[in-house]
């Protein structure tokens, strides 16, 4: 009759309790080959532990991987997408219309809008009109020229040949060593067809 894997663990851990508990003579070879055993079936244990573990690490790496899929169907299946590109474009028209901003801090309404997602991105870079509004305010510039520079002439290139809409308040002396100051009048003057 056979017991069962459970029923011969119990039945190891009474026969070494009992030989802890006597005082009788211990067979050191008899020990020394349980031990042996012992130490062994440990090994195996521990190799299948870092099988499964393995294994387990592998099915998370490829539930994450299911996860981001499932995500990026269901954004697929949101309603903004199933409107024309001429309607959200009217709808970028009103959300941006304070367009292009340099004052204490700087902003562009169409830029941020542009960076949702490619298809946001292609219907802002096609509509001109969300380019076109620019307001300067500034007692004195604190911002280094780069920045203002990028927004600016991004704002006047994907304007292509809209009209501009200029909001501009600088009551600075606009000398040589006002760099920003300086840019943006030469910049919003060599588009002063478009005013």
């Amino acid at each position: 009759m056979s017991t069962s894997p459970m029923g011969s663990q119990l039945e190891n851990m009474n026969h070494i309790l009992s030989l802890l508990r006597s005082n009788s003579n211990i067979h050191p070879p008899d020990v020394s080959l349980c031990l042996t055993k012992t130490e062994r079936d440990i090994e195996q244990i521990s190799v299948e532990i870092r099988r499964l573990e393995g294994k387990i690490s592998a099915l998370r790496v490829k539930q994450e991987g299911l996860e981001w899929r499932a995500f990026r169907y269901q954004s697929l299946l949101a309603p903004i997408r199933r409107l024309p590109p001429e309607i959200l474009s009217r709808i970028f028209e009103f959300a941006c219309q304070d367009g292009c901003q340099i004052k204490a801090k700087m902003s562009s309404s169409p830029a941020q809008t542009s960076k949702v997602c490619a298809g946001w991105r292609n219907t802002a870079l096609h509509n001109s009109k969300l380019w076109s509004t620019i307001l300067i305010k500034s007692t004195g510039f604190k911002h280094p020229l780069d920045p203002v520079k990028q927004l600016l002439t991004m704002h006047l290139e994907m304007s292509k040949q809209s009209p501009l809409f200029l909001t501009v308040w600088m009551p600075v002396k606009i000398t040589p060593d006002n760099e920003v100051a300086l840019f943006i009048v030469k910049a919003l003057a060599s588009h002063s067809n478009r005013w």
